[in-house]
């Protein structure tokens, strides 16, 4: 179904959502110590969401590397998107302060 995954500071997961419109909030009011890796982000589907920091779209990083998709804010890796090559546009984030 649609599921909402909220990550805690310490990361180090491994998510997936499956079927369904699902929210990764990958950034919970302080950046994750670890990198998450979600395996199933399926883009103008699923959203990529960032709460408790003062950030946009403008904010974010991105790195393929082979053929995943590195999220990075101030210059630390925060998210893997495992399967994702393509760009991610601001349609794929959502932000709440």
């Amino acid at each position: 179904g649609n599921d909402a995954f909220f990550i805690t500071e310490k990361g180090k997961n491994v998510i997936s959502g499956v079927a369904g419109q699902d929210q990764f909030w990958i950034v919970n009011a302080e950046l994750p110590q670890n990198v998450n890796t979600i395996t199933d982000f399926e883009i103008g589907v699923d959203v990529i969401g960032i709460s408790g920091l003062d950030l946009s779209f403008d904010d974010i990083t991105f790195n393929v590397d082979g053929r995943n998709t590195i999220i990075k804010l101030f210059n630390q890796d925060v998210a893997v998107l495992q399967g994702v090559q393509e760009n991610l546009g601001a349609s794929d984030f959502a932000f709440l302060t």
